[in-house]
C-alpha cells in the first residue's frame, strides 16, 4: 500500500497517470490512516515533499491533507513525525498569501485536538500577527479570539497580549476585529465566572 501511494506521489509531474491518480490519492491516504495509521510510516514524508513544489495548488492540497492527519484522533503524527510537522509549520511563512491563510485556518483544529503541539503552533500564530498582508493578520486575530473564547486553557497570556497589540494596527477593519474578538473572550469568561460565583452563594430564606 505504501509503495502504491509513493509511486503516485513521486511520479513525474505533468504525466497523465500522475494527474489522474493524484486527484484521488489524498482522499485514499486519509481513509487508509483511519484503518491503520502505521501504513503511512513511509508515505507521510513523501506527502511532505509536496510542500516544496512551485505550484501553489499542489502545496495547498498537501497542506489540506497534512492538517487533517496531524489533527486526527486516530494517530499522533505530529509527535511521531516531528520533522515533517516542523516542515508543515514552515508554510506559515509561505510566499503565497493564500497558503498562509489556509494554514492558519487548518491549524486551529490541530491546536484544539493535539494540545501537546499548542506551543509550536502558538509561536507561528504570534508571528503571523505581524504578517505584511492585513487579511492574514485579521484571520489570525479572529481564530485566536475564537479559540480563546472556547478554550482559554490552550492560549497563553502572552499570546493574548500580542493579539491586543493589533488594536493599534494601521488597518481600521483589523482594529475593530481585535476589539470585537477580545470583547467576546472577556464576556464569555467573565460571565462564566459570575455564574460560578452565583451558584456558590448560599440561598437566603426570608
Amino acid at each position: 500500500m505504501s509503495h502504491f501511494f509513493n509511486n503516485i506521489l513521486i511520479d513525474a509531474p505533468g504525466s497523465q497517470r500522475s494527474s489522474e491518480l493524484k486527484e484521488h490519492v489524498y482522499t485514499l491516504i486519509y481513509e487508509v490512516h483511519k484503518i491503520d495509521p502505521s501504513l503511512l510510516l513511509y508515505v507521510l514524508p513523501n506527502v511532505c515533499l509536496q510542500l516544496q513544489v512551485d505550484e501553489v495548488a499542489t502545496r495547498s492540497e498537501a497542506i489540506g491533507l497534512m492538517g487533517k492527519l496531524f489533527a486526527s484522533s486516530h494517530a499522533d503524527y505530529g509527535h511521531e513525525f516531528m520533522k515533517n510537522f516542523r516542515d508543515f509549520l514552515g508554510r506559515f511563512r509561505d510566499a503565497s498569501k493564500e497558503i498562509r491563510l489556509q494554514i492558519v485556518q487548518i491549524s486551529v483544529a490541530i491546536w484544539e485536538h493535539k494540545s501537546e503541539l499548542a506551543g509550536l503552533l502558538e509561536k507561528e500564530f504570534i508571528l503571523r500577527l505581524s504578517d505584511p498582508e492585513w487579511e492574514v493578520r485579521q484571520l489570525v486575530v479572529h481564530e485566536l479570539c475564537d479559540l480563546a473564547a472556547n478554550r482559554l486553557d490552550l492560549i497563553s497570556e502572552e499570546c493574548l497580549r500580542v493579539v491586543g497589540e493589533r488594536m493599534k494596527d494601521k488597518k481600521v477593519t483589523l482594529r475593530k476585529e481585535t476589539m470585537t474578538g477580545l470583547s467576546q473572550v472577556f464576556s464569555t469568561h467573565i460571565s462564566s465566572y459570575w455564574e460560578e460565583n452565583d451558584e456558590d452563594k448560599p440561598l437566603v430564606d426570608f
